[in-house]
């Protein structure tokens, strides 16, 4: 009857659940302060410097930055006269203007905008990992924030963010998209 007590076992095994996502949610917050502690020693470094490649970028994103204010979000830049006398904008691959760190440079400063679009991804990455392994992979809590964690502190992403390759942001998402086409394969769309 429901208004009867669970049995022994079954207590035992909520328990059991209860205790595994316990350690699971403290662990994936520990990952998660590692991140930012780690992070913050690289924006900006002990001699208050960038990675080398921002460089490039950061005079980018203050190209797109001005071209907002002037022009709006939603109108290209299709030309700069910013680098070189003038050089193609959008057609640049290496162009970041409908980005993540295009859109936090609208909010914060460049050097915490840098910060945030590795945080931000990674854990973005990390949520889509851990979704990803439990729903699509069916493993336990405990092996999904395994995964999760292993893939927000993996070096492929933070070390390249640190050394300026800012277009390497995107590739934190890849297990949200394979959340996304593997969503769409079992509705059958």
């Amino acid at each position: 009857e429901s208004g009867q007590p669970p049995d022994a076992k079954s207590k035992a095994n909520h328990n059991s659940r209860v205790r595994e996502c316990a350690v699971a949610a403290t662990a994936a917050l520990g990952a998660f302060v590692f991140l930012v502690w780690r992070a913050s020693q690289f924006f900006p470094n002990a001699k208050g410097f960038l990675g080398h490649d921002y460089s490039w970028f950061l005079p980018t994103l203050l190209v797109g930055r001005f071209w907002q204010r002037v022009n709006g979000w939603w109108t290209p830049p299709d030309f700069t006269a910013a680098f070189c006398g003038g050089v193609p904008f959008l057609a640049n691959p290496q162009n970041v203007f409908f980005s993540l760190p295009q859109l936090l440079m609208t909010v914060l400063e460049p050097t915490p905008a840098m910060f945030a679009t590795l945080v931000v991804s990674a854990t973005l990455g990390a949520a889509g990992c851990f979704v990803l392994l439990r729903r699509y992979f069916r493993t336990s809590v405990s092996a999904a924030t395994l995964g999760a964690t292993l893939f927000l502190l993996n070096g492929f992403v933070f070390y390249r963010m640190v050394i300026g390759q800012l277009t390497y942001h995107a590739f934190a998402i890849i297990p949200v998209l394979a959340c996304v086409v593997a969503s769409a394969q079992r509705l059958g769309t």
